[in-house]
């Protein structure tokens, strides 16, 4: 649904980061939505996998990043036994959790644990719960995690924040921050 604010205008900025990115679109609206989404993401990451090479990406650097309902597509890839997932960005996630204390069944977490970056804010009650419990059980699994809770900023917001004065408007830049400390710098070292 938003596929140039939280696909194409987001995929630029992560450019901007020197990574690749890539943009999933997949169906929506049709019979088994849900599952074609987790067949298209499956697709996506092996061709990313097989074409390594010919697109100069390193295959064991896989991340991905979702909002809302693209969060809730990259916890139900990090779900998967053995997933290709060297990180998980999930932005303002809907449907992991409906009390925010127990996952729904569908999203929890298998090995390899690996960082990942929750954003929220407080007044998009219709998801709260959703990152409060997703992160509660990383916690508890003691999986690496970084939860970036906003007092304001609703949903659906990508990178369009046009109040600078929200304390939201900074959430790229703790991104970026994370990215380069979580992510960069550890594999730089290895």
């Amino acid at each position: 649904l938003s596929y140039q604010k939280e696909g194409l205008d987001i995929a630029r900025d992560v450019m901007r980061l020197n990574c690749h990115a890539a943009v999933l679109k997949y169906p929506i609206r049709v019979p088994n939505t849900q599952e074609k989404a987790v067949v298209a993401a499956h697709q996506a990451l092996t061709l990313l996998e097989r074409h390594a090479q010919f697109l100069k990406i390193n295959p064991s650097q896989i991340g991905m990043m979702g909002f809302s309902a693209g969060a809730h597509l990259t916890a139900k890839m990090l779900a998967h036994p053995n997933h290709p997932l060297a990180f998980a960005i999930l932005i303002y996630p809907a449907y992991l959790s409906d009390d925010g204390k127990t996952l729904k069944p569908d999203v929890y977490p298998a090995p390899p644990y690996v960082p990942t970056f929750v954003m929220q804010c407080r007044d998009d009650r219709s998801y709260l719960n959703a990152s409060l419990g997703y992160v509660t059980h990383l916690a508890t699994i003691n999986a690496p995690v970084s939860y970036h809770l906003y007092p304001n900023g609703g949903h659906g917001f990508g990178n369009r924040i046009t109040d600078n004065s929200l304390e939201v408007a900074t959430w790229f830049e703790r991104l970026q921050q994370w990215f380069f400390t979580q992510i960069l710098a550890p594999t730089s070292q290895s």
